[in-house]
């Protein structure tokens, strides 16, 4: 009879509470957009797009306007992360791009991945790709040198 009776009152009284709340209400929409978006990251000035065409989308985290697109990739990207001044975006070419905040130009490519790499990772050490050849490929993120797969 006692949990009936929270249950009732969790029915009557909290759940209107949240159906009033609503979802989520959409801040904004970042335009100019690829035809598919297939990872997205921010930092605290920025939000980065990995684009279905192979674009770097960068857009403004204040205003949410486009700022620029980095068309460095020869096909489409996956996954995009950014990590200490840098991006680094895996690509289905089997490559990893990494991209200077800074500057916004081509710091290199790191090619040895054997298949399409779908997940990217970096910390201050290393830079992690997830392959679709069911390999993880790691580079040293010092002078972007192949290391290992595991």
């Amino acid at each position: 009879m006692k949990r009936s009776l929270y249950v009732v009152i969790f029915l009557v009284f909290l759940c209107p509470l949240n159906l009033l709340a609503g979802p989520f209400d959409l801040a904004a929409t970042l335009t100019e957009a690829p035809l598919s978006v297939n990872g997205v990251t921010a930092d605290g000035s920025y939000i980065y797009g990995a684009g279905g065409d192979g674009g770097l989308y960068i857009w403004s985290r204040g205003s949410f306007a486009l700022q620029t697109v980095l068309l460095d990739a020869n096909s489409y990207l996956n996954d995009v992360v950014v990590q200490a001044g840098a991006v680094f975006a895996g690509s289905s070419d089997e490559s990893v791009y990494v991209w200077d905040i800074a500057t916004f130009g081509l710091a290199g490519t790191l090619a040895d991945g054997g298949g399409p790499i779908y997940g990217v990772f970096a910390d201050s050490d290393y830079i992690y790709g997830a392959s679709g050849d069911t390999d993880l490929y790691i580079w040293n993120r010092a002078d972007l040198s192949f290391n290992t797969s595991l």
